[in-house]
């Protein structure tokens, strides 16, 4: 617990730049992967030492908290990975350290460009499973008219 203590005292008392940002971000993310696996490996186990908390634990994950922090647990592996690439190429090739700035950005678009069509295919199947509809395009104006201004506060 100390060690997480000091990371959250160390991130916000340092102004650092993206490097900084990248480390928390990487750090995040891998934490919350990790969390999400072992939450996954017990409720699996359920399945054949208490199914009836195991119908009751599926039914929770089916909720539409649950359904953001899918969307939260693909942004984190996305993200994780492509961080993770970056570091493995600086520690072998450490005469590009002077590239790390660029390198970082070049993480974040990477992270983006790829969650951007998953969020979409994934946003398709949410607001299927939501309505019990396939989705279409009139369904995705009604979505795009009402759940985004409400989402973003308008």
């Amino acid at each position: 617990m100390t060690t997480l203590a000091t990371t959250v005292t160390e991130v916000l008392r340092y102004r650092g730049k993206i490097g900084q940002w990248s480390w928390v971000l990487h750090r995040l993310a891998g934490l919350g992967t990790l969390l999400f696996l072992v939450i996954h490996v017990i409720d699996t186990s359920w399945v054949y030492f208490f199914p009836a908390l195991y119908e009751e634990a599926i039914s929770i994950y089916q909720t539409p908290l649950f359904t953001i922090g899918e969307f939260v647990l693909v942004a984190c592996v996305v993200f994780h990975a492509f961080n993770g690439l970056r570091i493995i190429i600086f520690d072998y090739r450490p005469d590009l350290w002077q590239h790390q700035a660029r390198a970082t950005q070049i993480v974040f678009l990477a992270t983006i460009v790829v969650l951007v069509p998953v969020f979409i295919l994934m946003g398709q199947h949410v607001v299927e499973f939501y309505t019990g509809r396939p989705f279409d395009l009139k369904l995705g104006l009604v979505f795009s008219r009402v759940v985004v201004p409400f989402g973003g506060g308008m």
